[in-house]
């Protein structure tokens, strides 16, 4: 059975709505439960953020707070068995050392008999007449006995301050492992509460802290603070306290707050210190994003479906309509009528059909009227080459008569070559050497006069950075025209001469006057062996010292597999922490290790590319889906804008081409705090390049480090460079692949709009 045009379309607009609809529906029912699920997360990352920053501030005060207790360890007299701190030497010490440490307050030393043999406070003058005993308690107890500890929070009568105190013993130095004193260290929170009060969600949502007790810490409202406010009965609190939670955390918790109001809340603990850190959201705010959301989807969806139904009717009427306008254009045509135009006005592809037949008639017209206007310039050229040989001839009357101003002009010249220090050789037109200076002599160690009339490539011969011979028209082409300037230049160049092989920086320039001067080119020779004998030797150790740590890196990685595999179950908590750092660590000091050999074999020219024609927008696709992960942990938006003609292939080697999209959208991402990535492939089929964009929304770069971006070991100071843990090796890495491939790669940026990075790749011809 036969159906029409319309038929069709209409039957396709049906079932298109139906699965549409369906399809609506199952991805906002989905959206909804995930939304919900997202504020939790939310709550909880933020919460881990704040659990961070508390233990790497207790972290970093132990770590100050054991230097001190080294130092007192050096004082300790194994002949006599006692602790002889010179005071005041030591007390200069400690001062330097708190200008370095903000978070203490206060350092003792105490003796076995609970005596003080050591005290300095920030803020009150102290000296030795001063030391007495201290009161014995749990927290001393345990560190005479050779354990570190920590006491409780606390403060002082008409001091709202909280406080807590480290208690570290100190290990005599002879063996024996015994304790001689313990220090104590009271420490100072108050830094660490204002990046916690930072933490915000929302208008409603705050950050607090509670002690192991349930007692609230740290509050945005200080008054619970110095009430010690109770919230161990909050079942978020409660759950943390008695370590029924997950080792990650717990979220989506809900209770009432002080304030009387239902929240949501997530939260983490501490476990060095036994705190936990809570992020609160009233449930009101959090969840009317989501409400909100689902109320105007469902009536959108409604009004969609109504919109696209009436849309394809009208759509299929003007369709049919437009194709039969073109039907009779086409068979007009076909019948000599060439100035037929079809005429439709549907705005859609039929349209665009229509246009292009409009548009090749009106070619094919304007090829005419080319054809015409270039016969009338060819004419016009005619008479301009005569009038320019007319001109000549006359120039060349005048040159006649300034021969000897030239003769005088050469030996001048030749007074001035011979203070140059870089070899400097002229060539005539017939490619043999005319001019020679001292440095050229002593480069090439031939005289000067048995250097003249001699074919420059019977004397030297060039090699490029391949070991490919350097053609003689490359370096010394013979142009008659006025062109002046510089007509080839290439820099570490190995150079064979009678004299032995040296590497030099190669110049040929040209002068305007050339063919009247029978100068083809002057070249300039730098002789540069020495710095590249140098850059071999830099090359040489990387290789060397990449290589030598690689066979020690993949033994520990196999070491480490096979401890995790035996003892993983076993280990606790922390334990695991440490191995996974070190798992971490090794990954990246192998990735700094490939990248140095890289580096190497690109420097060396052995980078070799293994190439096959290859779906570059598959490819693309690929690598952003690589990627997407990364994003949505930034809660960032990563997009990918594929063009909207066919899939362009392109002939590359799959590896390495990823390792560059991958670096340049991680880079994205990893600068971006908000906003999002996008991704654009652009191809233009005339010129014969694929162009692939990379577009932040982040701070963008500063003008002067543009230039520097794809050099090695570059790296952006400032903001771009806080958190950043690169070598500066990456872009120059990437650079040197996109151009190994025949592209080129580039980036565009201004402080604070963003930046946009990208490379072109050559297209592979369809045979």
């Amino acid at each position: 059975m036969r159906l029409s045009i319309r038929t069709k379309l209409t039957a396709s607009f049906l079932v298109i709505l139906a699965l549409s609809a369906l399809a609506q529906y199952l991805f906002f029912s989905y959206v909804g439960a995930n939304l919900k699920a997202k504020i939790g997360e939310s709550l909880l990352d933020k919460a881990k953020i704040g659990a961070s920053q508390i233990a790497s501030f207790y972290n970093e005060a132990d770590l100050q707070t054991r230097v001190i207790v080294d130092r007192v360890a050096e004082y300790y007299d194994e002949d006599t068995g006692k602790l002889n701190i010179p005071h005041d030497e030591f007390q200069a010490w400690v001062i330097e050392s708190f200008k370095k440490i903000p978070s203490l307050n206060k350092i003792s030393v105490i003796a076995l008999d609970y005596s003080e043999t050591f005290r300095y406070s920030r803020f009150e003058e102290s000296d030795a007449s001063q030391l007495n005993y201290v009161v014995p308690n749990e927290e001393l107890d345990t560190a005479l006995q050779g354990l570190s500890t920590t006491s409780k929070l606390y403060g002082s009568d008409g001091d709202q301050e909280l406080r807590f105190d480290m208690y570290i013993p100190v290990i005599a130095n002879t063996g024996k492992g015994s304790v001689i004193a313990v220090v104590r260290a009271e420490v100072s929170p108050r830094q660490l509460w204002d990046v916690i009060g930072g933490i915000k969600t929302g208008t409603t949502g705050i950050a607090y802290v509670v002690d192991g007790d349930g007692r609230v810490i740290f509050h945005p409202n200080g008054e619970l603070v110095s009430a010690a406010f109770l919230v161990n009965d909050r079942s978020v609190v409660k759950d943390l306290l008695t370590g029924t939670g997950e080792a990650t955390g717990l979220q989506n918790e809900t209770y009432t707050n002080e304030n009387n109001h239902v929240v949501i809340a997530s939260g983490v603990l501490v476990d060095d210190l036994g705190w936990s850190v809570i992020v609160e959201q009233t449930t009101e705010e959090a969840l009317k994003p989501v409400s909100s959301f689902l109320f105007i989807v469902f009536f959108s969806v409604l009004f969609g479906l109504a919109i696209m139904s009436i849309a394809a009717f009208l759509i299929t009427k003007n369709i049919t309509r437009s194709i039969s306008i073109l039907k009779e254009t086409t068979q007009s045509f076909e019948g000599g009528h060439y100035s037929t135009r079809a005429t439709i006005t549907s705005k859609d592809e039929v349209e665009d059909l229509g246009n292009s037949f409009n548009k090749m008639m009106d070619e094919i017209e304007r090829k005419i009227d080319q054809l015409e206007s270039q016969k009338t310039q060819l004419e016009e050229d005619a008479l301009a080459l005569r009038q320019k040989d007319s001109q000549l001839s006359k120039a060349n009357t005048e040159l006649t008569s300034e021969r000897d101003n030239a003769a005088a002009e050469r030996n001048k010249f030749s007074v001035v070559l011979s203070g140059v220090n870089d070899a400097v050789i002229a060539v005539d037109l017939n490619r043999r050497i005319v001019v020679a200076n001292q440095s050229a002599t002593k480069l090439l160690g031939i005289d000067s006069k048995k250097l003249v009339g001699v074919a420059v490539n019977s004397i030297v011969q060039f090699f490029d950075e391949n070991n490919e011979i350097v053609k003689t028209e490359d370096y010394c082409p013979l142009r008659t025209d006025t062109f002046e300037g510089v007509v080839y230049a290439k820099e570490g160049v190995k150079m064979y001469t009678p004299n032995g092989s040296v590497f030099v920086n190669l110049t040929s320039s040209k002068i305007a006057e050339s063919s009247h001067a029978n100068l083809a080119v002057i070249m300039t020779l730098h002789n540069v062996t020495e710095e590249y004998e140098l850059k071999q030797m830099q090359l040489d150790f990387v290789s060397m010292a990449a290589h030598e740590l690689r066979t020690p890196l993949t033994s520990i990685r196999g070491y480490l597999d096979t401890l995790k595999q035996e003892i993983w179950k076993a280990t606790s908590e922390d334990q695991k922490t440490y191995i996974n750092r070190i798992e971490v660590s090794i990954q990246q000091l192998h990735g700094l290790m490939e990248n140095l050999l890289a580096v190497s074999h690109i420097e060396r020219g052995e980078y070799a590319l293994r190439t096959t024609p290859t779906d570059w927008l598959a490819l693309v696709s690929e690598s952003v889906n690589e990627n997407r992960t990364q994003a949505e942990e930034k809660n960032l938006k990563l997009e990918y804008a594929k063009p909207s003609g066919a899939s362009s292939l392109v002939n590359v080697d799959t590896l390495r081409i990823t390792e560059v999209l991958n670096n340049l959208i991680s880079n994205a991402i990893k600068y971006t705090k908000e906003g999002s990535v996008t991704v654009v492939v652009d191809t233009d089929e005339d010129k014969g390049f694929v162009t692939t964009k990379v577009i932040d929304t982040g701070e963008g770069i500063p003008k002067s480090a543009l230039p520097h971006m794809f050099q090695k070991f570059f790296r952006v100071s400032g903001v771009l460079e806080q958190g950043s843990k690169g070598t500066g090796l990456g872009l120059y890495i990437a650079r040197s692949i996109v151009e190994l491939h025949g592209g080129r790669i580039w980036v565009e940026s201004e402080e604070g709009k963003g930046s946009t990075f990208a490379f072109t790749l050559p297209i592979t011809k369809n045979d």
